[in-house]
């Protein structure tokens, strides 16, 4: 196979089929007034014909049918938009669709728009189709995708015909002295949770990798990030004996480390371009840490499964620095009443 040759070398093989002049070539190849769309859709074509012509010889192999066309309307979209901002597609549990609301409310001088695809209940072969079915039907395209792990696929819970992957929520009224309604508290409980089977196990990361990857090629043109899954059920549930132990809290714990360790390598073994954001680099943090860590921070709200409001904002705010190429904030989240949503730069903070 022969070697590879030069964007500039190539340009200069092209203009010199073309009878360019030196003058018109050193033009051509000034970036003084930036890259026209007319530029790169020429350079873009020039490419795909040079490639093409070069598989036919037999000194290259690889792809060359490139969607010119599409990759075209994406780059004046984006350079119509006012300041480069990104449009985003959140895809995950419910915890996703969260932080990607708080993202659209504090991030609108980095982010246009934010789309939410929800994954309901297991990650299983179905659930990936009809996510990847509900995508194609978008009507704006993203320029970052960024998807949750299978938080809610990890562990079986319930009784006898209720047993299975959806949560068994409990609903609290709580009234002040006179009687009167002042709020509801919402829990998530887990009886007698099991894990999967290693069989499930390699299964569920299969399809996680599948639906990353399947994303991937539905938007060639876009970022593609896998978010690690957050911490839940740090604390027990409640006192019930039936109910999640200590030892469960542990387990739970270890388990979505050990699946999201398996989905990263894998995405870096079948996937190129798909990149990782650890849920702890939301907060700031350099390292998960052990679960009393996680515990001492309080980042996990009452419900057992959700992050508070506080920290929920936080994880947005630097999260939309991140897609935007900006500086990450420079506090990490302590936890506490006393927690903060980090130090909003000017460009980020809600108008």
């Amino acid at each position: 196979m022969g070697r590879a040759m030069p964007a500039r070398e190539l340009g200069r093989m092209l203009a010199e089929r073309e009878g360019e002049t030196d003058e018109g070539r050193e033009g051509r190849e000034s970036f003084e007034n930036g890259v026209s769309v007319e530029g790169e859709f020429a350079f873009t074509k020039a490419v795909a014909a040079y490639c093409k012509e070069a598989v036919r010889e037999g000194s290259f192999r690889g792809r060359y049918v490139l969607n010119i066309k599409e990759q075209m309307e994406q780059r004046a979209m984006r350079a119509e938009r006012e300041g480069w901002r990104v449009n985003v597609l959140m895809v995950g549990g419910s915890q996703v669709g969260r932080i990607g609301g708080e993202m659209a409310k504090k991030g609108g001088v980095a982010v246009e728009k934010v789309d939410f695809v929800k994954v309901k209940g297991l990650l299983d072969r179905k659930e990936v189709d009809r996510v990847l079915k509900e995508v194609n039907n978008m009507s704006v395209k993203p320029d970052k995708i960024v998807v949750g792990g299978p938080g809610n696929s990890l562990f079986r819970h319930g009784e006898k015909e209720n047993r299975g992957f959806c949560p068994e929520r409990t609903v609290r009224v709580e009234k002040d002295r006179e009687g009167e309604v002042k709020g509801l508290k919402v829990g998530f409980h887990m009886t007698e949770p099991t894990k999967l089977t290693m069989g499930e196990r390699r299964q569920l990361v299969d399809r996680t990798v599948e639906l990353v990857v399947g994303l991937q090629k539905e938007f060639p043109f876009a970022e593609v990030w896998y978010l690690t899954m957050f911490p839940r059920h740090v604390v027990r549930c409640c006192e019930k004996d039936s109910h999640m132990s200590e030892d469960d809290c542990w387990a739970m714990n270890g388990f979505r480390k050990g699946v999201d360790a398996d989905v990263v390598e894998e995405l870096e073994e079948k996937a190129v371009g798909i990149r990782t954001i650890e849920w702890w680099e939301t907060m700031g943090w350099v390292e998960e840490g052990p679960l009393m860590e996680v515990r001492k921070r309080g980042i996990v709200g009452e419900d057992g499964v959700h992050l508070t409001v506080k920290a929920n904002c936080f994880a947005a705010v630097n999260l939309c620095h991140r897609l935007a190429e900006m500086p990450l904030l420079e506090e990490r989240w302590e936890g506490g009443s006393g927690g903060s949503v980090g130090p909003l730069s000017k460009r980020m903070r809600r108008q």
